[in-house]
Formats: C-alpha cells, structure tokens, sequence
C-alpha cells in the first residue's frame, strides 16, 4: 500500500506520503472491526477499477507490440535451457515467485475457505 501511495509523488514530489498511510491504515483498522464483509464493499469496486486498468492497459500495450506473445510458445523456454544450463536458475526464482501462494492464507478471512480451496487447485496443478 505504501508504494501505491508513493506513486503520488511522480506528479506531486513534495508531497509526505507518511500520514496517508497512516490515515489509511488508522481508517482500515477502525472498519475492519465490523468484521471483513465490510473491508471488502469498500475495496471490491476499486479493485475492479484496478484490475480493469490493468488490463486495458496490458492491451493497448500487447496491441502495439504483437511480438511480446512469442514468450507464451514454450519453445523459446526449451531453447533458452537448451543453451544455458544455468537457466535452471531462472526457473528456480520463477517458482519463488509462485510460492507467495501461502498469502492466501492470510487473506482466508477476506475471501473465505471456499474460496482459497478452489484456489489450490490451480496452485497444485501449477507445481504437479
């Protein structure tokens, strides 16, 4: 949340961007008390602008550089271990990265059993 907010100062860089996350944090803590139902009205509708962005701007940014699709064929992964052995290293931080799989849990109160249980089964396939 912190870098999000330090963003701020790319148009505004004499901004102190420390009590808006206090402010932000002091705000989270007082309604998470009512329970996470609320936590998650409040964040659902930005993290729709957020994630929809995101993607619009993915898009736009795909459409003017087609050839970024090529990292998709896994022949191009092949060749590169093919060439350099050591590129099992790169595969190695690629599955540090998909080991963050553990903060579902600690979000288990806001998106629900159910939902991180159907949720490992995209991460057991992943790893299998």
């Amino acid at each position: 949340m912190a870098s999000a907010v330090e963003g701020i100062r790319t148009f505004y860089p004499e901004i102190n961007t420390v009590p808006i996350v206090i402010g932000i944090l002091f705000i989270l803590f007082t309604i998470q008390q009512f329970g996470s139902k609320l936590v998650g009205r409040f964040f659902a509708p930005m993290m729709i602008i957020w994630f929809g962005m995101l993607g619009t701007l993915g898009l736009i940014q795909i459409s003017k550089h087609i050839e970024v699709l090529k990292a998709v064929n896994p022949y191009y992964a092949y060749h590169l271990l093919s060439i350099h052995p050591e590129g099992f290293y790169v595969l190695g931080f690629v599955f540090l990265c998909t080991t963050g799989a553990e903060a579902l849990y600690s979000d288990m109160g806001h998106c629900g059993r159910k939902n991180i249980r159907i949720s490992w089964i995209f991460v057991k396939t992943h790893w299998s």
